[in-house]
């Protein structure tokens, strides 16, 4: 469910080929460390705020409610994707300790 759409999170102006690790080691620039960290598993995550200029920042941090909201929409996404963490280990747990049955 998670990893179904996180490309379309990340804002069209940021959809451009990976870095390779070459690009990185060589000093690709700020360009390739960009799309690199939007690549990780945070950077994937719903509700990253992006900012395209210092401007932006100011005035997403001055907008309280706003982060008030995506505090309470990370919160919950925390506690779903907690559950499905919490639901998916006690089923292997539970398959794991069936006796005398053969599971792949």
């Amino acid at each position: 469910a998670f990893w179904s759409g996180y490309w379309t999170r990340i804002p069209s102006e940021f959809h451009e080929a990976s870095p390779t690790s070459g690009q990185m080691a060589a000093g690709g620039g700020w360009d390739a460390f960009r799309i690199w960290t939007m690549l990780t598993d945070f950077g994937q995550l719903p509700h990253v705020r992006y900012i395209t200029a210092l401007s932006d920042l100011i005035a997403q941090l001055l907008d309280i409610e706003a982060l008030k909201a995506t505090s309470r929409s990370m919160i919950a996404h925390h506690r779903e994707m907690h559950a499905e963490s919490r639901n998916l280990w006690a089923c292997a747990l539970a398959r794991s300790l069936t006796p005398g049955e053969h599971h792949q």
